[in-house]
């Protein structure tokens, strides 16, 4: 795994706009230009258990409605970009179920 960011949260700094699933009592702050990602096998695999893999979808989640409020566009080349490394990790997650 590379991990070359993180996602903060600023309690007390009132959110650009409330969205559902975002935390009410602050705004949730990531670098967009940074994510967490995970080397994927030729399957499309990883090596990680569903656990570690459902918060890595929790944390591109949150950069995703970030970037969305910072960007007001669904279009944006960087929004289209994270929404599809997160649409990755969610097939990921959806396979390992499957086999189980």
């Amino acid at each position: 795994m590379i991990i070359i960011g993180a996602i903060a949260y600023k309690k007390g700094v009132p959110p650009l706009h409330q969205v559902k699933g975002t935390p009410a009592g602050g705004a949730v702050t990531a670098p967009i230009s940074k994510c967490t990602t995970l080397p994927l096998d030729r399957e499309g695999g990883t090596y990680y258990d569903l656990d570690h893999l459902k918060n890595i979808v929790e944390q591109l989640r949150e950069q995703l409605v970030q970037l969305f409020l910072e960007k007001n566009d669904l279009l944006d080349d960087e929004v289209v970009e994270l929404s599809q490394q997160l649409d990755q990790y969610i097939l990921v997650i959806q396979s390992k179920m499957m086999q189980k």
